[in-house]
Protein backbone atom coordinates (compact mmCIF):
# COMPACT_ATOMS: atom_id res chain seq x y z
CA UNK A 1 0.00 0.00 0.00
CA UNK A 2 1.32 3.43 -1.00
CA UNK A 3 2.01 5.98 1.72
CA UNK A 4 -0.55 8.80 1.49
CA UNK A 5 0.87 12.29 1.25
CA UNK A 6 -0.64 15.23 3.14
CA UNK A 7 0.26 18.88 2.76
CA UNK A 8 -0.47 20.74 5.98
CA UNK A 9 -0.71 24.54 5.67
CA UNK A 10 -0.86 26.62 8.84
CA UNK A 11 0.90 29.85 9.77
CA UNK A 12 1.75 28.48 13.23
CA UNK A 13 4.88 26.27 13.11
CA UNK A 14 3.91 24.58 16.38
CA UNK A 15 0.61 23.46 14.85
CA UNK A 16 2.19 22.04 11.70
CA UNK A 17 4.88 20.31 13.77
CA UNK A 18 2.46 18.66 16.21
CA UNK A 19 -0.04 17.58 13.54
CA UNK A 20 2.79 16.23 11.37
CA UNK A 21 4.13 14.16 14.27
CA UNK A 22 0.65 12.85 15.14
CA UNK A 23 -0.25 11.89 11.58
CA UNK A 24 3.08 10.26 10.80
CA UNK A 25 3.14 8.37 14.13
CA UNK A 26 -0.12 6.68 13.14
CA UNK A 27 1.62 5.28 10.06
CA UNK A 28 0.73 5.39 6.40
CA UNK A 29 1.18 9.16 5.97
CA UNK A 30 3.98 11.37 4.78
CA UNK A 31 3.31 14.97 5.86
CA UNK A 32 4.83 18.16 4.52
CA UNK A 33 4.24 21.26 6.63
CA UNK A 34 4.12 24.69 5.03
CA UNK A 35 3.84 27.80 7.19
CA UNK A 36 3.54 30.40 4.42
CA UNK A 37 0.31 30.53 2.45
CA UNK A 38 2.13 32.25 -0.41
CA UNK A 39 4.23 29.10 -0.93
CA UNK A 40 1.45 26.54 -0.54
CA UNK A 41 0.33 26.25 -4.18
CA UNK A 42 3.89 25.69 -5.34
CA UNK A 43 4.45 23.18 -2.53
CA UNK A 44 1.32 21.32 -3.66
CA UNK A 45 2.51 21.30 -7.29
CA UNK A 46 5.86 19.80 -6.29
CA UNK A 47 4.80 17.48 -3.44
CA UNK A 48 1.62 16.22 -5.20
CA UNK A 49 -0.29 15.44 -1.98
CA UNK A 50 -3.40 13.29 -1.77
CA UNK A 51 -4.88 15.79 0.68
CA UNK A 52 -4.32 19.37 1.81
CA UNK A 53 -5.19 20.29 5.40
CA UNK A 54 -5.58 24.04 5.29
CA UNK A 55 -5.91 26.57 8.11
CA UNK A 56 -8.66 29.13 7.48
CA UNK A 57 -7.25 32.06 9.45
CA UNK A 58 -3.80 33.06 8.20
CA UNK A 59 -2.19 36.45 7.58
CA UNK A 60 -2.22 37.67 4.01
CA UNK A 61 -3.89 34.94 1.99
CA UNK A 62 -6.54 33.20 4.08
CA UNK A 63 -7.56 29.57 3.72
CA UNK A 64 -10.59 30.27 1.53
CA UNK A 65 -8.48 32.30 -0.91
CA UNK A 66 -5.79 29.64 -0.95
CA UNK A 67 -8.38 26.91 -1.57
CA UNK A 68 -9.64 28.90 -4.59
CA UNK A 69 -6.07 29.16 -5.90
CA UNK A 70 -5.56 25.41 -5.52
CA UNK A 71 -8.86 24.62 -7.26
CA UNK A 72 -8.19 26.94 -10.23
CA UNK A 73 -4.65 25.64 -10.85
CA UNK A 74 -4.53 22.85 -13.43
CA UNK A 75 -1.82 21.00 -11.47
CA UNK A 76 -3.63 21.06 -8.11
CA UNK A 77 -7.36 21.25 -8.82
CA UNK A 78 -7.98 17.53 -8.21
CA UNK A 79 -6.36 17.50 -4.75
CA UNK A 80 -8.83 17.11 -1.89
CA UNK A 81 -8.84 20.00 0.61
CA UNK A 82 -10.04 20.08 4.21
CA UNK A 83 -10.28 23.50 5.86
CA UNK A 84 -9.34 23.66 9.55
CA UNK A 85 -10.23 26.39 12.02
Amino acid sequence: MRTKQILLVDDEPSVTRSLKLSLEAGGGYEVLGENRAAHAVNAARIFRPDLVLLDVIMPGTNGFQLCRQLKTNADTKEIKVILLT
